[in-house]
């Protein structure tokens, strides 16, 4: 089992702190994060559209924007 002391180098600086976060692994997880999210917020503004097209009235359209904008603030 390693000791707290040993995950440092000579000069006192953490060893996992030296290696770089931009590898290709975290590129890839970001492009695929903003094409997602790019996805979703493209679809809120052509929400309400969509919904007065299926015949919603404005106060279903107002729910379910408001809906779609706080599930999105939780995940």
């Amino acid at each position: 089992m390693k000791h707290y002391e040993d995950m440092y180098d000579q000069n006192k600086v953490p060893q996992h702190t030296t290696k770089g976060i931009m590898n290709r692994d975290f590129i890839f997880a970001f492009f695929a994060l903003f094409t997602f999210v790019f996805g979703v917020h493209a679809l809120y503004p052509t929400l309400p559209i969509y919904l007065a097209r299926l015949g919603s009235n404005a106060r279903e359209i107002g729910v379910n924007v408001g809906i779609f904008g706080i599930s999105s603030l939780f995940s």
